[in-house]
């Protein structure tokens, strides 16, 4: 008798989902993951999202020379009288 396939649902995707990119899951726990996102089309493309996110914050930390501080706002300079 064939062994049925361990399955995960998108809740429980959702709720792994940077622990997987982050490779932060137990492999057996990766393998299901990864067959999900073969056949689930909605949490193929959050895990498209969340790795484009986090590749984006790796390749780029911050460095606050680089942040524009908005300008201190002057009561006055926006007031206008009635």
């Amino acid at each position: 008798m064939a062994k049925k396939p361990i399955e995960i649902d998108c809740e429980e995707v959702w709720r792994q989902i940077s622990n997987y990119v982050d490779d932060e899951v137990d492999p057996g726990v990766r393998a299901i993951m990864a067959s999900h996102f073969k056949d689930c089309a909605h949490c193929s493309a959050i895990l498209d999202g969340d790795s484009t996110r986090s590749s984006m914050i790796i390749s780029q930390p911050a460095d606050p020379r680089n942040v524009d501080a908005p300008s201190p706002l002057n009561f006055h300079d926006t007031a206008s009288p009635q």
